[in-house]
């Protein structure tokens, strides 16, 4: 039997397998994705190949060889080896694992007519898998250039292919030959044993000639040594969430760097850091690599002369709100060198973080920047000598209040308190205390118009400003009526009033939030205080007011008669005014409360306004202290409620009693949410109204109860359901009447076009609305009677009025005998 040599390769792998076995004729092996090769190595042409695909007409040539150019999700394009041409194919058209193709794979295929489009595509696409085939119609050189890696490849997409130039930009190489430069492109795949090559990289490639159209690229590259990097120093001058700036020590400078070049630990890196990097221009911007941290004062910009000099400020630099300066060294200084006039600049960073002003005397250090050799003024202090050679306006006081970073200072010369921050002191060695004796100036707050700051703080003595005996001793009082002004704004509009004894009277003294130490104290509370005279403005107020012992709130009753998303409202027990409660405030489950229950809760004052707190239900008829008259009296409303109205401040309404001609009587009851039959149902100014007289048992005060608005009932059809509510067609000129299914008084459903009555109502927010709605008859009216009751207008239509009930025989209003049934077809029993 006749043998042939076989021979096979498989992309990727070390070696070349060969073996003996009988000559079979040749054919293709689809399962497998290879094919059988001659002595030679090659594939012998197949002109007899047919596509799978019906719908494509091979032409009339024999097969041919290309490599994989692109692939997507379910097709590809060939490039021909022999000739420029670039066909279409589908991955149904590959004999073989579609998965297992790749850019850049060597196969053999037949050309075909798309008659769709008409088009040349590919079938009967089969890999190629043999070494002697070169690899995309190239020819290699056969000795390696060396060269330097002038730009890296980059990819496009996140998730670009693993083939050359897939979702890919080409780097490029430069080398040198004949005195003269020459420029390369690659890909990542040029580059051998996944080495990573950068900008600078010293490297050894081979040069590869497509046979198609000559183009050069370089292959096979391989790093021969890293790029030499200069190193830098700088310090780290701006930090944000992924990236930072260090400012460069050799030039006046700032670099970009991101977090994934530090070399350490990136949460321990602060502003100021020294660090030391390389320099690697990215998108034809220099950015700094391989960040190292350094020990602190490794980094040093500028030479300082220790020498003290004196100057007066001339130009302040501007504040930048919060962004960079233009101008980094904006302020001015004039002094004397060798007797000279001259001027220095300097920044907000060479003065403590104390308020500076044009004028003051300074004292500094000049400082010469090694990067640009200019001179800088440092270290800036004011001088004691300033204030009075500029008439400084200065004030006195104590310190009252302490916090984390900030405090106040209570003025000796009048009433006011100042805020001041930490910052300000003159002196940032000594910790402020409570009482200590300061002097200060007084300018207006930059970031509030409606408050002063003090500024440039100096400690005092002890002993430097006086006490009266009057001053210094305490007081034990009660607060009268509480400060109704915000805090920390100059002066009080509307002080409190103290409540104290002194040898036995009583007297009274105003206070002032901003005199209070720690909260606020509330009506009733026991505070301690002192007593500040002042003799300039003639005044005595309580200063240093501070809560001894707070009183336990007493408990309110009332009502709950609204109920909104997050918050709700409290008539209290006297009926006379509502209260605002949030619906945290209330302790239990705040879905089982319902319009009318009866709560007591406690009464705070929050921002100016005052809300229910610690609010819990209690049982019902806990608050009747009242009784009620059966008289049913006819009454009209003249003035309602502040929740129907928002022109209204007072809170109760007022109904004036009418006789049966509907003339006003001189007799009027108010009336709240309470005293209404259905609390959703608001009257307005004018509603007639049917009312009974409640007279509380303690006072003997009286109010109008079970208040019910006289309503007639409307005739109107359902225009639209949408949801829980529909629309009325009711009214022309307002347009539609809408209502909520929730009100419908009947079980039955309700269609678009049946007709129903109700009533006209005002919500609580002043919009009308339709309630009680029910309808009138389950068949719907004809549309003639419909439009012509449209056209009747009621004032014009007849009115009936019931003169009489109706009543039975003996004087009742129905028989007493009991109906009894009928036999079929037989006469009732008369």
């Amino acid at each position: 039997m006749n043998s042939a040599s076989i021979k096979w390769t498989n992309e990727g792998d070390a070696g070349i397998m060969s073996f003996r076995r009988p000559v079979e004729p040749l054919s293709l092996a689809p399962q497998t994705g290879f094919v059988r090769t001659n002595s030679n190595g090659e594939v012998p042409s197949q002109t007899n190949s047919s596509s799978n695909n019906s719908n494509t007409r091979s032409f009339p040539c024999g097969r041919e060889r290309g490599f994989i150019e692109k692939l997507l999700h379910s097709y590809g394009f060939v490039q021909c080896n022999t000739r420029k041409a670039r066909l279409f194919f589908h991955f149904s058209e590959f004999k073989g694992d579609a998965d297992s193709l790749k850019v850049g794979d060597n196969v053999e295929f037949q050309e075909a007519c798309d008659p769709l489009t008409n088009k040349p595509v590919a079938i009967s696409l089969v890999r190629v898998l043999t070494m002697v085939m070169k690899k995309s119609g190239e020819v290699v050189s056969d000795k390696a250039v060396t060269g330097m890696v002038v730009t890296e490849p980059k990819l496009s997409l996140p998730f670009a292919g693993d083939g050359e130039g897939a979702g890919a930009t080409d780097g490029s190489v430069s080398y040198e030959q004949t005195g003269e430069m020459f420029f390369l492109a690659y890909s990542f795949d040029d580059v051998e044993g996944n080495q990573k090559v950068q900008i600078g990289d010293q490297v050894e490639f081979y040069i590869a000639t497509d046979e198609r159209n000559s183009n050069l690229r370089a292959r096979k590259i391989r790093k021969m040594s890293d790029a030499v990097t200069e190193i830098h120093q700088g310090v780290v001058c701006s930090l944000k969430d992924n990236f930072g700036f260090i400012e460069r020590s050799d030039v006046v400078k700032e670099i970009f760097f991101h977090y994934s070049e530090f070399q350490g630990d990136v949460d321990a890196l602060n502003l100021g850091d020294d660090v030391e990097f390389g320099i690697q221009t990215r998108n034809n911007k220099e950015v700094a690599i391989g960040v190292r941290p350094l020990p602190i004062g490794t980094v040093v910009f500028e030479d300082i002369n220790p020498t003290p000099v004196r100057g007066r400020i001339t130009k302040i630099p501007k504040q930048a709100h919060g962004r960079r300066q233009s101008e980094s060294l904006g302020g001015r200084i004039a002094y004397e060198s060798d007797k000279v006039p001259s001027e220095i600049s300097f920044g907000d960073d060479a003065v403590l973080d104390y308020t500076l002003m044009q004028g003051d005397l300074v004292e500094f250090l000049v400082a010469v920047d090694r990067r640009d050799k200019l001179q800088h003024a440092i270290n800036i202090r004011i001088i004691p000598e300033s204030f009075a050679a500029n008439n400084e306006l200065r004030e006195k006081g104590f310190i009252t209040t302490l916090k984390e970073a900030f405090g106040f200072i209570r003025c000796t010369d009048r009433e006011a308190r100042m805020f001041f921050h930490f910052s300000e002191f003159l002196d940032p060695n000594r910790t402020p205390q409570v009482q200590d004796e300061v002097e200060f100036t007084v300018i207006q707050d930059p970031n509030n118009d409606t408050r002063q700051i003090a500024v440039r703080i100096r400690h005092l003595p002890i002993g430097t400003i006086p006490v009266d005996k009057s001053q210094a001793e305490k007081f034990t009082g009660i607060v009268e009526k509480e400060s109704g002004t915000l805090r920390n704004c100059g002066q009080d509009e509307n002080p409190g009033i103290l409540l104290y004894e002194v040898n036995g009277t009583k007297q009274t003294i105003l206070y002032s939030s901003s005199a209070v130490d720690g909260n606020l104290p509330k009506l009733g509370e026991k505070v301690e205080f002192q007593v500040n005279e002042c003799p300039k403005l003639k005044t005595r107020m309580a200063i240093n007011v501070r809560v001894v012992s707070r009183v336990s709130s007493s408990r309110e009753y009332g009502y709950i008669v609204s109920i909104k998303d997050t918050f709700g409202f409290i008539e209290m027990s006297d009926h006379e005014k509502e209260i605002f409660f949030h619906f945290s405030s209330f302790d239990g489950n705040v879905k089982d409360v319902e319009l009318g229950d009866e709560v007591e809760f406690t009464i705070t004052q929050k921002g100016g306004k005052f809300s229910a707190e610690n609010l819990r239900r209690t049982n019902r008829g806990h608050l009747l202290h009242e009784s009620i008259q059966s008289e049913v009296l006819d009454g009209r409303v003249a003035k309602p409620l502040s929740l129907a109205t928002s022109d209204q401040v007072e809170y109760s309404g007022l109904i004036q009693l009418v006789n049966k001609d509907g003339d006003a009587l001189e007799i009027s009851y108010p009336y709240g949410i309470m005293s209404l039959v259905d609390k959703r149902d608001l009257p307005v100014k004018g509603d007639l109204v049917r009312l009974q007289v409640a007279v509380a048992r303690d006072t003997g005060k009286r109010r109008a109860v079970r208040v019910a608005p006289v309503r007639r009932y409307m005739h109107a059809r359902i225009e639209s359901l949408s949801g829980e509510t529909g629309y009325l067609n009711y009214d022309k000129d307002e347009g539609r009447l809408p209502f909520s299914l929730a009100d419908v008084q009947e079980s039955s459903e309700l269609c678009v076009g049946d007709e129903v009555e109700f009533i006209v109502v005002q919500n609580l927010h002043g919009s009308r609305a339709a309630f009680n709605v029910r309808k009138t008859c389950e068949k719907p009216r004809p549309e003639r009677l419909i439009s012509r009751l449209r056209s009747v207008n009621e004032d014009q239509a007849q009115r009936v009025t019931v003169v009489r009930q109706p009543k039975g025989p003996d004087g009742t209003k129905g028989f007493k005998l009991p109906r009894s049934a009928s036999c079929d077809g037989a006469n009732p029993p008369r």
